[in-house]
């Protein structure tokens, strides 16, 4: 009876894990969603790309209208696998440092400085 007491304080903790890196589709999904917001999407370059639940954060350098990168911006999505079983990705800000950087520490996900 003790052991079932001390597995269910114990649950919480270890329910709540930590972020883990982003699959290779996940990274797919996540430039698929930043073709509306970045000049030269393909190009993107990612770093630190972490998924904690749904909630993905990293950083994303892509290039420029000048054609050169601009370095390294911060960025806050969600990420899923759909009913069909295809993983999408929404990004909803990138390159706000201060607003992005809040929303990733809000969910647990540390980000470079």
């Amino acid at each position: 009876m003790k052991g079932l007491l001390l597995l269910a304080a114990l649950l919480p903790i270890v329910a709540s894990a930590a972020p883990r890196a982003a699959t290779p589709k996940e990274i797919s999904a996540i430039r698929s969603s930043l073709e509306r917001k970045l000049k030269d999407a393909p190009s993107a370059r990612f770093e630190a790309v972490l998924v904690e639940n749904d909630n993905v954060c990293g950083m994303v350098n892509a290039k420029n209208s000048m054609g050169g990168y601009a370095g390294y911006s911060p960025f806050f999505g969600m990420v899923t696998v759909d009913t069909t079983g295809k993983t999408v990705a929404y990004v909803l800000s990138v390159g706000e440092d201060e607003i992005t950087r809040k929303m990733c520490a809000d969910k647990g996900i540390p980000l470079p400085p």
